[in-house]
């Protein structure tokens, strides 16, 4: 997924993906009638400009095994109304980190 405002917009789960050159790379984000929960593992995420994995009004969603690379923005974002997240096992790597 490449090129949008929004590379995956809710999908749940989401695996195995390809996410770069978007807005923000993965999205999952509740609506005024609840919160959303879900799973988010072993994706290649990059070169997204805000944000690689934005979260909001979500709870008790599994961030497990992703390799994100950003130039700008943020690795993982989370907003308003999120909770209970688990990050595990992945690797997170900004353009400043890799020019030391």
């Amino acid at each position: 997924m490449f090129a949008n405002d929004v590379g995956i917009d809710n999908a749940n789960p989401v695996r195995n993906n390809e996410v770069y050159s978007n807005r923000i790379g993965i999205q999952l984000a509740g609506r005024s009638s609840g919160s959303v929960s879900g799973e988010i593992s072993n994706n290649l995420i990059y070169a997204n400009r805000e944000a690689a994995i934005l979260l909001s009004i979500a709870s008790s969603v599994q961030v497990v095994n992703n390799t994100i690379y950003q130039s700008a923005g943020d690795g993982t974002r989370t907003a308003v109304g999120h909770r209970g997240s688990r990050h595990a096992s992945g690797v997170l790597r900004r353009h400043k980190d890799l020019d030391r």
